[in-house]
Formats: structure tokens, sequence, C-alpha cells
């Protein structure tokens, strides 16, 4: 390196008590380079030299009155963090600019040399250093300011899609829910399932960009595991059933009912997961499983989803969590939709200390195990105890093997004794079989013969309590009670309902089951066992159109006002047990009319406020409820959530 080359648009603040001291003709030779002489007291009269748009390095010989300022260079420091610090001294202050550097006080140190060369190529590594680190500080301010700009884009389109696709789906819904002939119901769901489709990557994208951005926090509450875990079935149960599939739940006993996490985010994992093992799955079952493992970090939750689906080959497997995965020959079979499922589970997983793991074999199926830390909130297990399944006898029927091993374990986990028959279409030695049973399962597929036959054969032993297993041909089917000891439950039954359910026929007491449901079946009738008064804020046309339409489906009437200033006035005038509101609307919008609300209605007066949003972006279901939000729904607003919201509310006194 020569010493005659420029350093474009350096300057050098040489800060010294005696310029003299200083030999100016090492640095002042360098092409381009600016040198400033200040003195070294007082420090406001260089610091304000250092505000510029171009390069200033610092070089010091922190010398006052023969003594080495070490304080002053910690000083200088701690305000300029980012800028290198170069000290300049002699040989006989060596040792105290070595034990300096033992504080980090100082980037370069310079003795003066014999070599003008060496001098010259040691300042230039200097102002290099010095260029590279503003450059990234730049960079980086511009990243922020695109991240930022990124999230404001990714909020007004998350609110302009979502009102799109809430008018879409809405709608839809609606018009399946008229009469309508084969060809137009084709049609209907066709729109709706694409629709959903639409949502569902649309939401992905979303979910990965907050990653990207960095938006998504965790959020540690106590919640109910089993709720979760019901939740999350029933989200993937109408694809299942549109498949034919068995979904097949296995829950250890054991397990804490309540348990501290984020359940949304729990949720989005184990649907992902469940909707991931649907889609390639042609034929069988989608098996959950949950356990607990004692490890050396202590007690963790184990999740696993089966299917006997298609299978992944080796070669893919170590990508399936990365976004960009490389163009395999046998990666395209593996891949439907945008690959986004996946990266999340991942992401989440990680987010919350645990671990998620593959195994597949081609035409045999995958399983994926999820491992995160489990944290009890009480004793309290979600397993009930029922004593009087305890040593009962149990024959399963069956011609097909395929919930054999679930049936055994509900059973073996209750302490019943339990046998499996495998029955065909000369199966008469009923009489013999049955001797000292006390409780028989079998299947009822109307379309298969030898059910039919084993039922018919079944009905000369009527003092022998009987579970009748059948497909749902709705989703929100509901049990049928034949006997007071003999029932038609529906998969996919999981394992405490099934014990719900034994214990109801073994006692005679098989209506109870009937009394239970009856409460968590919402029709057209709810409005009137369960009512309620509404208002809704939603100045979007459609939006009133959809919601009212959900409400008066089942049973709701509701009053519509066009922003946050007119709720706040309606709730003034009369009682409203329900509040839903848009966030955006002009004049007030729903976050400050529920500020409003919360701090003038008087106490006994308070609704329950329900926060309807198309922007799933901007902010998370915390914030929202940090503003005085008693619940949060995500447009396009799907009417089993918002109904399973309404049948949980209690009505003011009037």
């Amino acid at each position: 390196m020569q010493p005659e080359k420029s350093i474009k648009k350096m300057q050098l603040i040489i800060v010294s008590e005696h310029k003299e001291r200083i030999d100016s003709v090492f640095i002042s030779p360098i092409k381009g380079l600016q040198v400033e002489y200040l003195p070294i007291e007082p420090l406001n009269q260089w610091m304000r030299h250092m505000n510029t748009e171009h390069p200033k390095g610092i070089a010091l010989f922190p010398v006052i009155d023969g003594k080495w300022q070490y304080h002053l260079l910690t000083t200088i420091k701690f305000q300029y963090p980012a800028h290198p610090i170069l000290i300049i001294s002699d040989t006989s202050f060596e040792k105290e600019a070595i034990q300096s550097s033992a504080q980090f006080q100082w980037d370069f140190f310079l003795l003066h040399p014999k070599n003008k060369d060496s001098m010259h190529q040691s300042l230039r590594l200097y102002f290099s250093r010095l260029h590279n680190q503003q450059t990234i500080a730049k960079l980086s301010i511009q990243l922020n300011e695109a991240k930022q700009f990124n999230s404001y884009l990714l909020g007004n389109l998350s609110h302009q899609i979502r009102t799109s696709l809430n008018a879409v789906i809405g709608m839809t819904e609606m018009l399946c829910d008229t009469e309508l002939n084969s060809k137009q119901r084709y049609y209907a769901e066709t729109i709706q399932e694409s629709g959903n489709m639409l949502l569902t990557t649309f939401n992905d994208l979303l979910d990965f960009s907050r990653i990207e951005a960095g938006l998504i926090q965790l959020h540690d509450k106590p919640f109910n595991l089993l709720d979760s875990i019901r939740e999350s079935l029933y989200s993937v149960l109408k694809t299942a059933l549109e498949k034919k599939l068995e979904i097949v739940t296995e829950i250890e006993p054991e397990i804490p009912l309540m348990i501290m996490g984020d359940d949304l985010r729990l949720r989005q994992i184990l649907m992902n997961l469940l909707d991931n093992a649907i889609k390639y799955t042609q034929t069988g079952l989608v098996k959950l499983q949950l356990f607990t493992e004692i490890q050396k970090a202590g007690p963790t939750l184990m999740i696993k989803v089966t299917d006997t689906g298609m299978g992944i080959a080796e070669e893919v497997i170590p990508h399936v969590f990365n976004l960009i995965k490389p163009k395999l020959s046998t990666a395209k079979q593996h891949t439907k939709g945008i690959g986004l499922g996946l990266v999340l589970c991942r992401y989440l997983t990680e987010k919350m200390d645990g671990s998620i793991e593959l195994v597949s074999k081609l035409k045999e199926g995958t399983t994926f195990t999820v491992r995160i830390p489990l944290r009890p909130v009480s004793s309290e297990i979600a397993g009930p105890k029922i004593d009087v399944l305890h040593h009962k006898k149990v024959l399963y029927l069956t011609n097909t093997s395929l919930l054999d091993e679930t049936i055994r374990f509900y059973c073996e986990k209750a302490s019943m004794d339990f046998q499996l028959k495998t029955v065909h279409e000369n199966y008469p030695e009923a009489g013999v079989t049955f001797r000292n049973i006390d409780l028989i399962i079998t299947h009822l597929r109307p379309d298969i013969k030898i059910d039919l036959q084993l039922i018919d054969t079944l009905r000369e032993h009527e003092a022998i309590p009987l579970i009748l297993l059948k497909e749902r041909d709705k989703i929100d089917e509901k049990l049928i009670i034949i006997r007071n000891n003999v029932i038609i439950l529906l998969k996919p039954v999981d394992m405490f309902e099934f014990w719900e359910a034994a214990e109801a026929v073994l006692t005679g007491k098989a209506d109870s089951l009937f009394l239970a449901s009856k409460h968590k079946q919402y029709d057209e009738h709810l409005g009137e066992y369960h009512p309620l008064d509404i208002l809704i804020a939603e100045d979007n046309a459609i939006n009133q159109r959809i919601i009212l339409s959900i409400l008066n489906r089942f049973g709701y009437q509701a009053k519509i006002v066009e922003n946050g200033k007119e709720a706040l006035e309606s709730l003034e005038r009369r009682k409203y047990d329900v509040v839903l509101t848009d966030i955006q609307m002009p004049v007030m919008d729903g976050l400050e009319a529920t500020r409003q609300i919360r701090r003038h209605i008087p106490q006994k007066r308070q609704p329950y406020i329900i926060a309807l949003t198309a922007d799933a972006l901007q902010q998370s279901r915390s914030e929202y409820l940090s503003h005085g939000v008693d619940e949060v729904l995500y447009k396009p607003v799907q009417s089993n959530a918002l109904i399973q919201i309404l049948s949980k509310i209690k009505r003011l006194e009037r």
C-alpha cells in the first residue's frame, strides 16, 4: 500500500494536550486526510465535532500533566461506542496503554514508528474499519425502516384482503344453508372450500411475515389443555369426514388439565400438523397422542401426530422444515400449497424451547413428534376418575383392525378387562361368547352387511350394555340414545368421552349423556333458551349483513350502529349484554369506543365486548385484551367460533 493514495472524505481529530507531542509529519502527507488538532480539555469543545455525515476518527494522546488518563478514555468510549478510538503514544507510555486495553478503552494503538509507510498503512486500516462500521449502521437503519414499512403494508393488505374474504366466505356459508340442488351445492361448496384455502394460505404468509419482522411474541398464561386439543381436532374434522378418515386420540390420563403457555400458538401447531396429516392421507387414520416425559430439564409434553398416508421420501425429510426446499425428484409429490405450515411449526416449537422431528416411510405413513416443556398450574389431571369401569369385562367385536389398538388403549387405561373378537359373516355362537360380558362395543356401518347382522344378533341380549360406533353424517351430529344401556357413539371419540359413555350405559343412565350434550348443541333455538341483547358496531354494509345473518340463524336479533360513538350512545340509553365491534371505523374506532365504554358505563351495565378485526398482523390478541376487550375474532368470522362465545356469556340482570 503506497502512502500517496488518498483516503476519501476522512477526517481525523487529534486530541492532545500538546500538539507538538504528535509528530504530524507521519500523518499530514496522506492525500485526502483532513487533520484537526483540538485540546484535550474541555471535552465538549471537541465532542461536538463528531456529528457529521462523513466518517471522523478520534486519535488521542491521553496524557495530561504527564499522567495517563484512564477515566478520560472510559468517558469517551461510553459517549461514542460506535467510533473506533486510536491511541497514539510513544514508548514511555507503552505500559499504561497496554493496561488500558484490558478495559476495552481503545481499538487501535500506534507507537511512534520510525517507518513512515507503517504509520500510513495503520491509519488506512483504521479508517477502513471506521467506514465499514458506519456503513453497517446506515444499512441497519434502512433495514429497520424497511421492516416497519413491510409491517405497515401487510397490516393494510390484511385488512383489505380479509374484508373481501369475509364477504366471500360469509355469503357462501349463508348460501349453503339455503335449499340448493346438487349442482348448485357443489358450486357453492367449491367456492367456500377455495375461500378457506386462500384464507389459510394468507394466514401462513402473515405469520411468516411476523416472524421475519420479529413481531411474534408468546403469551404465558394458564389454559385448559384438553379444551385446546378438542378445538384443534374440531377444526379439521370436516375435512377428515369428507375423506372418510378415522381420527383417533390417545391422551395419557395423568396429563395435567391446566398448564402454562400460549394456547393459541399450541393450537396453531396442532392444527397445522393435523391438517398436513389429513392432506396427505387418502385412506386409513390420523392419530393424535399426548404423553408426558421426564427429562433432565424437567417434565415434557410430547405430542405425536401419526398418519397412514403416502409417507415422505428419505431425501426430502431433511428439508421438510425449511422454507426453501431443493428441487428434488421426489419433492413435488410431497408438496401442496406454499409449504409454510411446517416452517411455522418448527419456529413456534423452538420459540417454546421445544423441538420437532419426524419419522416417515414411503407408502406407510409419517409421525411428527413435538416436545415442549410442561408447566402444570395445578395437580388436577385431564382424565376423570370413573371407578365403576374398573375390572369390567369388555368385548370388542370388529371385522376391521383400524381401531383395535385405540379401543384397547381406552379400556386398559380405565383398568377394564379387554377382549377383542374378529367377526365374520357366519358368527353364530353369540350366546357362548357373551357369557360374563359386562359391555359390548361394535361398529354400526349402515352399508356394511356384517355390522347389521351382528346388531340383529345383539338384540337378543338386551340386558348387556352396548356401544355402537358410527361415522358422522354431519360435523355437528350428536350421539343417539337407543335405550338407557344402548347408545350410538359418533366418531371420532376421545378417550374421556368414551369413558363417560361406558359409565352411562353400564349404570343404565344413558339419558344423562343426552342432557349433557343438549347444552352444547347450537341450533336455531339458542336465542330462546339463552337470550342476549346484542349491539353490532360495524361500518361495512356487507359485514353487517353477514354478522346479522349468523345471529339470525341461531335465533338472535341485534341492533346495528356504524361507529364507536354511536355504540357508546346506544349503551348509555339501554342495556346490551354483548357488543360486537369492528376495530377500524370512522368517527370513533373500536378500541377507543371500548376504552370509553369501560370508563363511562356503570359496572352493572358493562357489556361483554367482542372485537372483530381484519387486521391479523398489527396487534396480538393480548394487546387487544389490554384495551378492555373480552374476546377477539379475526375476519372472516366463523359462525361456530362466534356462537361458542355467545353461548358462554351471562345475561345482565334486568
